[in-house]
């Protein structure tokens, strides 16, 4: 049986892809610094909790995996003091100290899960080699971290992959983000602020991602290659609230009444050819029946 450890199992997207590696037959380990929710708990995973800022935590348990998909590390809060430094070692040198204890040897493919932010104020529609502009510390972090990774693919022909991931949305997704906030605002029948909601986005549904993740465990040819994954066509916030409000059929959404950040990317999506061609990857999941699906589970 293969062997994969999932950093950041506890998580949304880690939860997902534990939940498919387990129906796939593979021997499952989250690693975390904290326990999984009730909901995100699952009976057959191996849950190890470490931090991964910490070399002497991480370092009593073993690491021979034959595949590992890294997607550990915080949300950025630019408020609180020391956030900074607290991205930094999370992503950064936690992703670092992973990558030395893992057995090369039998390792047969790190799949790290990059970030849209990476590209920050560049262009869209973004391909894989459009010029990463990042315009806040997690995207500068996050491009740190492909950066190394690419560095050890060059100089040790380290079996990496990173899935720089737009969007992604569905069942158990934290409910600070976007379509959960709605979708709960909603169906409680509450007014809540939101921009004006012109913003464009790619929102990618948490299945199709998670196929992408096991395409690319599959595929030698994505080795040492950063590749978009994503819807590839854009919606406006404001549609995105309007069409959820329209399911509910309740829910007042005030436009308008917040701000948006001053170096907020207005457009954000990407193109997703190199996935089709390197991964034979496209989403299956039409938006209006991912949102339904997901708010059903709300």
């Amino acid at each position: 049986m293969k062997k994969i450890l999932v950093v950041g199992g506890s998580g949304f997207i880690g939860h997902h892809i534990c939940k498919s590696a387990i129906k796939k037959k593979f021997d499952v380990y989250s690693l975390s610094s904290k326990k999984p929710t009730k909901k995100r708990f699952i009976k057959k995973v191996k849950y190890l909790l470490a931090d991964l800022k910490s070399k002497q935590k991480l370092s009593k348990f073993n690491y021979d995996y034959d595949y590992v998909v890294n997607c550990s590390g915080r949300s950025y809060f630019p408020q609180i003091k020391k956030e900074k430094i607290n991205l930094q070692k999370n992503h950064y040198y936690g992703m670092l100290n992973l990558v030395n204890l893992l057995n090369k040897k039998r390792l047969k493919k790190f799949i790290q899960i990059g970030s849209s932010m990476e590209y920050g104020s560049a262009k869209s529609p973004l391909s894989e080699n459009t010029k990463c502009k990042p315009n806040n510390f997690y995207g500068k972090v996050k491009l740190r971290c492909t950066n190394l990774l690419l560095k050890k693919f060059k100089s040790e022909k380290f079996p990496c992959v990173i899935l720089r991931v737009f969007q992604v949305y569905g069942p158990s997704q934290s409910k600070n983000k976007i379509i959960p906030y709605v979708a709960l605002n909603c169906k409680k029948n509450n007014s809540f602020n939101l921009s004006k909601g012109t913003q464009l986005r790619d929102f990618l549904y948490i299945n199709d991602l998670v196929v992408s993740v096991f395409k690319s465990i599959n595929s030698r040819q994505a080795n040492g290659k950063i590749i978009n994954i994503g819807y590839g066509k854009p919606i406006m916030i404001k549609s995105l609230v309007n069409y959820i409000k329209s399911i509910l059929k309740k829910g007042s959404p005030r436009f308008g009444r917040k701000m948006i950040k001053h170096n907020e990317n207005s457009i954000i999506y990407p193109k997703i050819k190199l996935a089709k061609k390197i991964l034979d990857w496209a989403p299956i999941t039409r938006f209006e029946h991912g949102i339904k699906l997901t708010i059903r589970q709300i």
